[in-house]
């Protein structure tokens, strides 16, 4: 996150990310640093970051958590505790796919709506993600003061 943050230039970030590296983690690298030098693997972002992920974020963890942003539904949760789960769900799952952007996000999110809120929302047509999460509240809100009354 810092290394965007910074402006880190690509051919730097190995470099950087690496220096932060403790324990474990840097006993890790040592020895797949010198596993890449042997076999002449250049020292890119993206081989270190496949080289990581593949150690300390195997490829069931991420099936597992892609499986489950898919599968997410609001069920019996409230908006909020909907809209918190499927940010923190989504984050995982934006990370390992290419090609997800906002409006996909906006869709997903409807998808896993309960169908009264699903109902109200769709037709508005709403393409960004916070827009549509706060829309949805204001619904949901609506209807709870009207359920009370």
């Amino acid at each position: 996150k810092i290394l965007g943050a910074i402006h880190c230039p690509e051919d730097e970030m190995v470099t950087l990310a690496t220096y932060q590296l403790l324990g474990d983690a840097e006993y890790w690298w040592g020895n797949t640093s010198l596993l890449m030098e042997a076999a002449y693997e250049e020292y890119t972002w993206e081989n270190f970051k496949r080289k990581f992920l593949a150690k300390y974020f195997p490829e069931t963890a991420r099936e597992r958590y892609g499986e489950e942003f898919l599968k997410l539904r609001q069920g019996g949760m409230n908006l909020e505790a909907y809209a918190k789960k499927f940010e923190s769900l989504s984050r995982f799952f934006r990370f390992f796919r290419d090609g997800i952007d906002e409006v996909y996000m906006c869709r997903r999110f409807q998808d896993g709506l309960r169908y009264e809120l699903q109902d109200a929302v769709v037709p508005l047509g709403i393409r960004q993600f916070q827009v549509l999460v706060e829309k949805c509240q204001e619904i949901e809100d609506m209807r709870n003061k009207k359920v009370n009354r």
